[in-house]
């Protein structure tokens, strides 16, 4: 599935993983408006990046 499938997933609830993660991360979720990597040992990092803040965001517009 795209990103942006995934992210539709991961806004009704869902975690997703991406088949290069195996033993990697476990999966990536969203809370409270902020998304999360899940490792193997159990262990939840917030993910801090500009680029994950500008594709969460949803103030985009189409400029013309």
């Amino acid at each position: 599935m795209s990103f942006s499938e995934a992210l539709k997933a991961m806004t009704m609830g869902n975690y997703v993983s991406r088949e290069i993660w195996r033993g990697k991360v476990s999966s990536w979720h969203l809370a409270d408006g902020k998304l999360y990597a899940l490792y193997p040992t159990g262990y939840l990092q917030q993910i801090h990046s500009m680029i994950i803040d500008d594709i969460l965001a949803e103030d985009w517009w189409v400029v013309t």
